[in-house]
């Protein structure tokens, strides 16, 4: 019921006094007793990053550097792993377009194809950030990776300036 200065409640509370950081949480009824947060905690961060400039003219995926490459092992099965992939400074001369990935385990979990800028000829500089939650449902270690190709077979780059790293951050969120 709504509360009102003339309304009786009785709570009910529990024995004991409880554990650090534990709240006191109802069933809806009166009855009180000692919980736990729960999850949506950041468990662990990691990032890799890399500074100097990748190139490439393939149209099979490889990986930007064995820098970004960051192997996380989570807490538990229940944990979901919050990725951001900053493609910095992606390189494409005229129309040409260039596909960025992210794989987990070898197996890609999230993929954007085609970027490109359109006008005149000439070298385009564009980034690409790829940010995704993600279920490994795993406690063994699994490797990320961040990954480009090119879409024509014309060469494109990653970092193309190296004035700002590519990087690939890993965040534990706790269920």
């Amino acid at each position: 019921p709504a509360h009102s200065a003339s309304a009786s409640y009785t709570l009910t509370f529990p024995t004991t006094d409880g554990n650090a950081d534990e709240f006191l949480k109802t069933d809806g009824s009166g009855a009180l007793s000692w919980a736990s947060a729960g999850g949506g905690k950041i468990l662990q961060v990691l990032q890799g990053s890399h500074t100097s400039q990748a190139s490439m003219s393939s149209t099979s995926f490889v990986d930007v550097s064995t820098n970004t490459n960051v192997s996380l092992t989570c807490a538990s099965t229940s944990s979901k792993v919050f990725i951001i992939a900053n493609f910095h400074e992606l390189y494409l001369n005229g129309s040409h377009g260039i596909k960025v990935r992210v794989t987990a385990g070898g197996s890609q979990i999230m993929r954007a194809d085609n970027l490109l800028i359109v006008g005149n000829s000439g070298e385009k500089v564009i980034s690409q950030p790829l940010i995704f939650l993600y279920s490994p449902s795993s406690t063994s270690a699994i490797e990320y990776k961040m990954q480009f190709a090119s879409s024509s077979g014309s060469e494109v780059r990653v970092n193309q300036h190296s004035t700002v790293a590519a990087t690939l951050t890993l965040m534990e969120v706790g269920a």
